[in-house]
């Protein structure tokens, strides 16, 4: 995953609360779901808020599950399928949740490689219904 100039200055200035939310309504996540998703506290979530921004290393995993739900979208072409997709458990990721590996760099390239694979029609059988 490429980032451009802009998205790293976004980044390195926090995102803010208000892209916090909006992920956690297009996924439909809990604020607290997705706060523990990013190993973040209920009192570090309640800073945050009062801040207004994140941290550097917190606007990096919520950009990269911003762009793997993007991805994800792109692939699936369908919003529900996304979000169950991107939610539930599967094997190739080792009985991982997408949205779970997404929080690492390492994790997230993972994510990223087997929507390509799922795109080229690699491994068309483990769409979700």
């Amino acid at each position: 995953m490429e980032f451009s100039k802009e998205q790293i200055q976004t980044i390195k200035k926090g995102l803010s609360i208000k892209f916090f939310k909006k992920i956690c309504k297009d996924i439909e996540l809990t604020e607290k779901c997705l706060a523990g998703i990013l190993k973040m506290t209920t009192n570090t979530l309640s800073l945050r808020k009062k801040e207004g921004r994140f941290s550097l290393s917190e606007s990096e995993q919520l950009f990269r599950i911003r762009e793997n739900y993007n991805k994800a979208l792109e692939v699936f072409q369908d919003e529900q399928v996304s979000k169950n997709w991107f939610k539930n458990p599967y094997w190739l990721l080792k009985d991982s949740k997408p949205i779970d590996l997404t929080a690492t760099e390492t994790g997230s390239k993972e994510v990223e490689q087997l929507l390509d694979h799922i795109k080229n029609g690699w491994l068309s059988f483990i769409i979700p219904c």
